[in-house]
C-alpha cells in the first residue's frame, strides 16, 4: 500500500484527491499482473471474520477517477512538488513511482522521487527524512483480533496511546479514533466481536485517506508431500534453482 505522510499532507482532502487521480490498475501491471495479486480498497483481508466492507470510494477497478480528484482540490492549497521515496533495491518500486508522477501530473503536481538505499529504507521512512509519499505496509491479511489490537497495526497507536505506532508509516494520529483503537487493547472479546470493532475503526480512519491500499499480493506455491521450495510471488521474484527439488 502507499502511505501518504500525514505531517506533510495535512489536508484530509488533498490525501483523498491523490488517491482518487492513482491508477492503480496500472500498478498491479507492475507487481506482475492478476497472477501475483489482486487489488484491493482494503489492507484489511475480506476472509476474516468481523470484515466490513470499506467506505472509501476508490474504483475497485482501479482505474483513475481524475474529475473527481480535481473537484475535489478546488480552493485548496496544492503542494506544487511532493516527493516520492523508494527501495533503490526493487524496480517495480521505481516503476510505481513513474505511473504516480504521470497521475498526478493530471493534476498539476510535479513528483520527484528519491531513491533510497534499501538497508536504510524503514529508517528512513521512521525518521526525519520521510518522503510525502512511500511504499509499506505489513500483516493485512491477519485475522486474530488480537493481532489488531495488541500489535501494532499499520494504522494504529503507539503503545502508551499518545502519537502514531512504530509500523504507523503514514503517522496517521487522531483523538478519537486513534484513542478507541488504544482501548481495544483492553476490551475483552471473541475475534469476531474484536475484529468488528477494528474494522469499523479502521473504515472511519480511511475517509481521512492516511494510506492508499494497492494490491493483495498472492503467493504461487507448488504442494506435494515430496516437493520442496517451489513456490514464486511478487516477493520471491524467481525459484531459486539451488533449492527447489523433488524427492525420488
Amino acid at each position: 500500500m502507499l502511505n501518504f505522510n500525514t505531517q506533510t499532507i495535512t489536508d484530509p482532502d488533498v490525501r483523498h484527491a491523490l488517491a482518487l487521480a492513482i491508477d492503480r490498475a496500472a500498478i498491479q501491471v507492475q507487481y506482475g499482473g492478476q497472477r501475483f495479486g489482486k487489488l484491493t480498497n482494503s489492507y484489511l483481508n475480506d476472509q476474516q471474520v468481523g470484515w466490513i466492507e470499506p467506505s472509501i470510494d476508490l474504483d475497485p477497478a482501479g482505474a483513475a477517477k481524475l474529475d473527481e480528484a480535481k473537484k475535489l482540490l478546488e480552493g485548496k492549497d496544492v503542494p506544487a512538488t511532493l516527493t516520492y521515496g523508494y527501495s533503490n533495491a526493487t524496480e517495480r518500486y521505481k516503476n510505481l513511482g513513474t505511473v504516480l508522477q504521470q497521475n498526478f501530473k493530471e493534476l498539476g503536481i510535479d513528483l520527484q522521487m528519491v531513491a533510497i538505499p534499501a538497508p536504510n529504507y524503514y529508517t528512513t521512512l521512521a525518521g526525519d527524512q520521510m518522503p510525502d509519499i512511500a511504499r509499506a505496509g505489513w500483516c493485512g491479511g491477519a485475522a486474530s483480533g488480537s493481532t489488531r489490537t495488541t500489535v501494532d497495526p499499520n494504522l494504529g497507536p503507539s503503545l502508551d496511546g499518545t502519537t502514531y505506532g512504530f509500523s504507523n508509516i503514514s503517522r496517521f494520529y487522531d483523538d478519537k479514533i486513534s484513542g478507541e483503537m488504544y482501548k481495544l487493547r483492553d476490551t475483552n472479546g471473541t475475534s469476531e466481536e474484536l475484529n468488528t470493532q477494528w474494522t469499523e475503526l479502521y473504515n472511519e480512519a480511511m475517509e481521512q485517506y492516511p494510506i492508499v491500499p494497492l494490491i493483495r499480493t498472492f503467493t504461487n506455491s507448488v504442494v506435494g508431500s515430496k516437493v520442496h521450495n517451489a513456490q514464486v510471488g511478487y516477493f520471491f521474484g524467481s525459484i531459486d534453482l539451488s533449492t527447489v527439488g523433488v524427492e525420488k
